[in-house]
């Protein structure tokens, strides 16, 4: 049961991941009216946070709250979904700096999570179950892969911007907070 619950949260993560990385880069031409190059070198800061993200979320789990994975991955959720947030207001009076620090905050939380979902998945399988808990998880995951960025552009091509996908994802965001409150969490020290 919490195997199952786990993957389908983090397929949810997985939707937001695969929607930031694919969408940001015509978010920022079409709405903050970037140059390809200039969105391009976002995507690429975005994707080089989430790469620093995935090493800090894991040490501000250890360190910080006691090898817990939960909480991490309910505030690793909130910050996602507050910077979508502040992605579907955006307005030019956002300023260069705000977006930046926006683009820097999704990209370490949302392209960021996986580290501490691996953790979380074999402290909760055991490890004579990694492998086959991993491929049954990844397998139910990387549906989130495929229907994330479906489902992102369809609310973009639906109603013609993207305010409402940005919405779409803070909810996402939100399910996955309420939901972590189901599992259950073994804390090794």
């Amino acid at each position: 049961k919490d195997l199952l619950l786990l993957s389908l949260i983090a397929t949810l993560f997985a939707m937001v991941q695969l929607s930031v990385m694919t969408y940001l880069i015509l978010y920022l031409e079409e709405v903050a009216f970037f140059s390809v190059g200039l969105a391009g070198i976002y995507l690429g800061l975005a994707s080089g946070s989430g790469l620093v993200g995935r090493i800090c979320w894991g040490i501000i789990s250890d360190r910080i709250f006691g090898s817990r994975r939960k909480i991490v991955l309910q505030i690793i959720a909130c910050i996602s979904g507050i910077t979508a947030i502040l992605l579907s207001l955006y307005s030019s009076k956002m300023g260069g700096l705000l977006l930046l620090i926006v683009v820097l905050l999704i990209g370490f939380t949302a392209i960021g999570w996986n580290g501490i979902y691996h953790t979380y998945l074999v402290e909760l399988v055991g490890m004579r179950n990694a492998g086959s808990g991993t491929g049954f998880s990844l397998s139910i995951v990387f549906l989130g892969n495929v229907f994330g960025p479906l489902i992102f552009g369809a609310i973009v091509d639906l109603t013609g911007g993207y305010r409402h996908a940005w919405e779409a994802v803070a909810v996402l965001m939100f399910i996955s907070i309420i939901t972590l409150f189901l599992l259950k969490e073994h804390v090794h020290e």
